[in-house]
């Protein structure tokens, strides 16, 4: 069995420190895998890790689903099949919904309500994700087993295979020691990984125990995850707490817990403040980043979570942009930036050799630099209007 570490904490410096150390012992130019909820994740990992190590080669990143796909390759190859997720899936149960649409019983009527057809194939899934066969709550539930059986055929029939199967197959991919996968064998890291069913807590146990040398971080309160682990691996997790004593530290220590901290005196590492509305609460957000920009912080340091962000954006870049903060979105722009349009005609300006026509619809977009009393450019100064 491989060295294999399980490690939870409620301290999410805590894991990355953890993480960190451990890559930091792989060899650079030797194949690794790193597991994370998504892509993203994985990556800022990587990429934190990578000022001690300089370049590595053949690192891989990837999600949980993802690897279940690499891993099933082979199979799907020697039998093929194609796997099949999202529209494609819902379309096959609405074909399935549409060819028994006088047999559903109760879901006859439903059937034709938007979003019943994504509805009844997560269901499904969940079902065979938890390993009960159709045939054992067709019973029970025999206008659900009905739809689960047909569905079943439908994926025989055309060859494909769904996230439930894609499962079987690699932790089978895994089991065969014949399987000479280049993932197999590697060291694995595991990041917070959220495991939602027993069978995708398999497929990370026997990929470890494939492997030269395993760590999978687990957030503490996540138990869902711990006992599915647990269960798979028989080893023990080791929990782990940051010795900070702080506000935010016992915030996360608490957070999922029965028992509360005792009472300690309050830092300003944590506050809480209400405000009527987005607007309002947009100012007071401006206020407190210009607060922490004053005390030394950089704004590339400072991050904004929204809780709907179509909602808060608008006023977000309203108050933003009074208090001269410069901001980036994750999402994207919400429509055609004026500045984006600006740079690109000063752009084509340039290209066309000085064009009066490019440089006119760069002065439309009303994007030039306000002038001061002197006549220059005005210079940006992020703590301007404090």
């Amino acid at each position: 069995m491989a060295n294999m570490q399980l490690i939870s904490s409620s301290s999410a410096s805590l894991r990355a420190h953890v993480a960190r150390e451990w890559l930091a012992v792989l060899e650079r130019d030797q194949p690794a895998l790193i597991i994370a909820n998504n892509r993203d994740t994985g990556r800022d990992v990587l990429r934190a890790s990578l000022g001690a190590l300089g370049a590595v080669l053949d690192w891989h990143v990837m999600s949980l689903r993802r690897l279940a796909h690499e891993l099933a390759r082979p199979c799907l190859l020697k039998t093929n099949k194609t796997p099949i997720s999202g529209l494609s899936a819902q379309a096959l149960m609405s074909r399935v919904l549409h060819e028994n649409r006088e047999r559903l019983g109760k879901f006859s009527e439903s059937r034709n309500y938007l979003g019943f057809s994504r509805a009844a194939l997560s269901v499904l899934e969940e079902i065979r994700l938890a390993d009960l066969d159709a045939s054992r709550f067709a019973a029970a539930m025999p206008d659900l087993g009905l739809i689960a059986v047909a569905y079943e055929k439908l994926l025989d029939a055309a060859n494909l295979v769904d996230y439930p199967r894609i499962l079987d197959l690699a932790i089978g991919a895994l089991k065969d020691e014949a399987e000479g996968h280049p993932l197999i064998g590697c060291p694995i890291l595991a990041v917070d990984i959220k495991l939602d069913h027993a069978r995708e807590a398999n497929l990370l146990v026997e990929l470890s125990r494939r492997s030269s040398n395993a760590l999978m971080t687990f957030i503490r309160g996540d138990q869902r995850s711990l006992e599915f682990v647990r269960a798979a691996s028989g080893e023990a997790i080791d929990e782990r707490e940051s010795t900070d004593d702080g506000t935010i530290s016992n915030l996360q220590r608490h957070l999922f817990g029965k028992s509360g901290p005792e009472s300690l005196p309050t830092d300003k590492s944590f506050v809480v403040f209400s405000a009527p509305g987005e607007h309002r609460e947009s100012i007071e957000v401006a206020r407190e980043i210009l607060s922490l920009a004053r005390a030394g912080v950089p704004f590339d340091r400072i991050a904004v979570l929204a809780r709907s962000i179509e909602t808060y954006r608008p006023h977000l870049e309203a108050a933003f942009a009074r208090a001269e903060i410069p901001a980036h979105f994750a999402k994207g722009t919400t429509s055609p930036d004026p500045a984006g349009r600006a740079f690109l005609s000063l752009l084509r300006c340039a290209e066309e050799n000085l064009s009066a026509i490019r440089f006119a619809e760069y002065l439309s977009l009303a994007e030039v630099p306000e002038l001061t009393k002197e006549g220059a450019p005005r210079q940006f100064s992020p703590l301007a209007g404090c």
